[in-house]
Formats: C-alpha cells, structure tokens, sequence
C-alpha cells in the first residue's frame, strides 16, 4: 500500500506527532487506556487482521480499552450556552450525570449521533440493561436496519477483497500495514476530534480517514463514485447496496458531529440548498441532509453488502462536473 500520509519511523510511538504529520488536530488526553492485558491483546489482533473481525467486534474492543469518560468529556460538550446565553445542559451532560454507567459509549460517534433516541428509549424502559455494551445492542435492534449504497472504482483484486473481507476505511488498512497498529489506532481514530476528522474526510483531506461513506440516494451514491473515484484503466466502477444498522450511520447532529463549516454557510445562505446529479441525462436534486451522506467507522462487514452491480452509465454529472465512460474503463 502507497503510504498517503508517510509518518517518519521516530515518530509513530507519538501520538501528537502523528496528528501533526498528518494534519489532523486532536489532543493526547482523550486517549486513556483502562483494559485489561487480554482486552490489549484482542484489540491488537482485531487491528492487525481487519478482514476476519467486524466493525462491531471494532466498537466493543474499543469500549473496553479505553476511558469513555476522558474521551467523552473531552470530545462532546457537557453544557451550551454561556456569555451571552444562559448555559444550558446537554443531553450528553445529563446521561454523564445521571446514568455515568454508560460514559463508555462517548467512544462511540454512531452511538452519539443516536444519544437523543437512546434517552427517549431509557426514558421509556425500554433500554434495560445497565451494561454499556449490552445497553447498546438493545438501542441497535430498536433502531433496526436502512438500506443504503456505495459507489467506487475497484481493480478486479480490490473487488474480491471487498466481496470476502468488506470495505475498508483508509485507516482500517494503514493500521493493518503497520508495525504499530495500536497507536495508529489511537492516534488518527481516537485522540483526535471527531468534528475535525469529519470535516477532513466531508472535504476528502483526510488520507487516513477513519470512515467509510455512503448515502441512502442509489443514483447519489453512483455519481458520487464515478465523480470521485480514482480511474486508471485497470479499475471498473461498482454500486453496493448495503444494509446497515441504523446505530453506526454517523450523520450531522446539533448535540453531536457538527455540519461541516463550509456546508453550514451554505445551507445558512440558502437553507434549501441541495445538491444536483444526473444520470445519463436524467437529472435530480436533492437537499443536503443525512440521506445524501452518512459515515460508517471503519468498515463496512462483508455480510452487509446485499448487492453489487455495474449500472448502465455513460455520462453522470455531479453538481455540474460531468464524467462518462471515456473517463475509466467500465
């Protein structure tokens, strides 16, 4: 693998410096490691073999090894307001401060994007369980499944890896290639924050992205991938259609992930704003929202891809960028 964001060899047991050579902000204190040797050891074997373990398998190794109250408290606001507004409590605040069992799941931004459905549900008794983990698999079945898809250009070799191992993120690769998968894994997925990696990767700055896009739109997700997608002639364009837990789409929340800067001040300028496509000459418009995109952590599970297939396109444009056949092979 060609090393997007080459990290010199005296620098990979730093957390900053990795941040800082790969221009990713973040702080060294919101990483602080609780688990057990054993719980060390699995993460470890979870990072160096991303194929054979699933993104869930991912989560839970992280919620055991890693204070979700010194991630939380420093990643997501306790309060709002202030100076000129009176302060104001948030739901984050409220559940660290009335149910601190749960501080592990701060770990998790699917879950954090859903805290508001998670409250509502504890609210109604309908979360039971007091065990962070198992609390979280009753929030996933609750909220249940979507249906939503991927675009991207693919060799032939890149194709049978997805079909057997899943879609990876750049990092989910990076670390597996690494002879220090652990501090990759802290230092790009976890001491960083999560409103600046998101912006990066919103912008495709960030080489090292923790995270995996898709959209619920199928004819957004394929003009998506053959605008963005690298074309050398050895690569072929394929449409996932995927089926996702509800609790990993990680998506623009006030309480949460905020919407990119740049995006904000366009919607604030035109609150319809949306996104135009076309698909051999058929054309669509649609109001940026979660729909358009969402973020998946590390992986997409091989198990969740339902469908590959090569539509039919000879031209597709992308808010006015056009791409055909011409481009790549197909």
């Amino acid at each position: 693998m060609t090393e997007q964001c080459p990290i010199p060899l005296e620098n990979k047991n730093n957390l900053e410096s990795i941040r800082n050579w790969c221009g990713i902000r973040g702080t060294d204190d919101l990483v602080v490691e609780i688990g057990s040797e054993k719980n060390k050891e699995n993460l470890n074997n979870i990072l160096i073999d991303p194929a054979h373990h699933s993104r869930e398998e991912t989560i839970t190794a992280m919620l055991l090894n890693y204070s979700g109250e010194a991630y939380g408290d420093g990643q997501w606001n306790k309060t709002t307001g202030g100076w000129t507004t009176p302060e104001v409590i948030t739901q984050y605040g409220e559940m660290r401060e009335i149910h601190p069992e749960f501080a592990a799941l701060s770990l998790d931004t699917g879950f954090m994007t859903h805290l508001p459905e998670f409250v509502e549900m504890l609210e109604k008794g309908e979360i039971t369980s007091t065990d962070p983990i198992i609390a979280r698999n009753e929030l996933k079945e609750k909220l249940g499944y979507k249906i939503m898809w991927r675009g991207t250009m693919l060799t032939d070799e890149e194709l049978a890896m997805a079909k057997s191992d899943g879609i990876m993120s750049p990092l989910s690769i990076y670390a597996k290639n690494s002879d220090k998968p652990k501090e990759q894994f802290e230092s790009i997925a976890l001491s960083t924050y999560a409103n600046f990696t998101i912006e990066k990767h919103f912008h495709g700055e960030h080489h090292l992205t923790p995270l995996v896009s898709v959209s619920e739109y199928e004819d957004v997700a394929t003009a998506v991938g053959r605008h963005f997608g690298n074309k050398p002639q050895d690569k072929k364009f394929y449409l996932f259609k995927l089926k996702m837990p509800i609790i990993d789409l990680i998506t623009y929340k006030e309480h949460a992930v905020k919407t990119p800067s740049k995006l904000q001040e366009s919607i604030e300028r035109n609150p319809e704003y949306s996104i135009s496509i076309s698909l051999n000459d058929k054309e669509s418009e649609y109001k940026w929202d979660e729909k358009v995109e969402s973020y998946i952590f590390w992986k997409i599970d091989p198990d969740e891809i339902l469908e590959i297939k090569q539509p039919n396109i000879a031209k597709s444009t992308w808010n006015g960028k056009t791409t055909t056949t011409n481009n790549y092979a197909q």
